[in-house]
């Protein structure tokens, strides 16, 4: 009896054995499916970048591209354009940082490239877009040209000031006399207060927009005193690092900073670069807009046929405020582009410093 039972009892157990191990297979394929199932829900879904269009344009100019990023959430990080040449050539990154989903953007950048046809993708984290064509156009006409440049210099080298020229042509090169000489900047660099101000404060108070408007306008120096003690000395540094400025520096008073006209004709040619979108119509309408006795120089010469965004500062006695005279504009027609700063100090009684102003301006646009 015992030996009979024994050798019937696997044969009543492995049934039971086999049920178990049948229920432990689909009970862990089970919670695999979970797992996984739960997985794909948490996971965002990759963002898709389309480019919608892309304006074409010459070197020097801005161009405009408009694309759509879809996608589950409400921001994606991480977007950046690129641009290589037929060939693959990587030519220009821009980080364009978070953007939002779902509606058509836009995102503006300055022309560096030759003429030509390049391959322009927008990427984000999971994945490039679709590639547009962008088409850099033949120069167009070049102003100034080398003789109005020279006539310039020639005749500032006359003038009984310690005077300085740069010129940034409709090409983008840069020219002139004393270059990286430096001056004390007096209101000109309310501008670059202007331009950092609006980089790091995306929406503005009234009493800001205020404030820019008397400082820039009317070249109130209250004003400006109230927008450095925000932006500091640390901001225009970092706004002259971007721009890539060989010598500038900041002086005890920030109205008595060092500049060079180099410097300062390549920030004007490339100002709008610096702006954000959101804010780049007011700084343009300001520096557009300025109060009708602060306006001589450049702007009475090329206007009404160039429409001319600039800044003057001036130094001086009671007696004669114009001892030191500074003027950077940039003059803009239909696609044209190019910018001009004239430094001088120890300029005789005024009008001096203003006819030496216009005779420069006039001999740039030849004539």
């Amino acid at each position: 009896m015992t030996d009979r039972g024994s050798r019937r009892a696997p044969s009543r157990l492995l049934p039971a054995l086999l049920l178990l191990a049948a229920l432990s297979f689909i009970g862990g394929n089970a919670v695999q499916a979970s797992r996984g199932h739960s997985g794909a829900t948490s996971a965002q879904p990759p963002s898709q970048v389309t480019i919608l269009s892309i304006a074409s344009a010459r070197r020097g100019e801005p161009v405009a591209v408009k694309y759509r990023v879809a996608g589950s959430t409400r921001t994606v990080d991480g977007i950046s354009l690129v641009i290589r040449s037929a060939e693959g050539q990587l030519m220009q990154a821009l980080n364009l940082g978070r953007q939002i989903t779902n509606v058509v953007l836009s995102f503006s950048f300055t022309v560096r490239l030759a003429p030509g046809h390049y391959l322009c993708t927008i990427s984000a984290a999971s994945g490039s877009s679709n590639k547009a064509i962008l088409r850099v156009l033949p120069l167009g006409r070049l102003v100034p040209n080398a003789v109005s440049i020279a006539h310039a210099i020639s005749y500032l080298q006359t003038r009984s000031s310690h005077a300085a020229l740069a010129v940034v042509d409709t090409r983008g090169n840069l020219h002139g006399y004393n270059l990286n000489t430096q001056f004390t900047s007096a209101s000109v660099v309310k501008a670059m207060l202007l331009v950092q101000y609006l980089r790091t404060h995306r929406t503005l108070t009234e009493d800001a927009r205020e404030m820019l408007t008397l400082m820039i306008t009317e070249s109130d120096n209250a004003s400006a005193y109230s927008i450095y003690n925000d932006v500091g000395a640390a901001g225009l540094r970092k706004l002259a690092k971007i721009a890539d400025m060989k010598h500038f520096a900041v002086g005890e008073s920030v109205l008595h900073s060092h500049i060079t006209a180099a410097d300062q004709a390549r920030f004007f040619w490339n100002m709008n670069d610096y702006l954000p979108t959101s804010q780049r119509a007011f700084a343009r309408w300001l520096l557009s807009h300025i109060a009708s006795y602060e306006t001589w120089g450049v702007a009475q010469v090329a206007r009404p046929y160039w429409r001319v965004f600039f800044k003057s500062g001036w130094f001086g006695a009671a007696s004669d405020p114009f001892t030191l005279v500074n003027q950077v504009a940039r003059l803009e027609r239909g696609g044209l582009v190019w910018s001009m700063a004239v430094l001088s100090d120890d300029n005789p009684a005024s009008p001096y410093a203003f006819e030496t102003l216009r005779g420069v301006t006039t001999r740039l646009l030849g004539r």
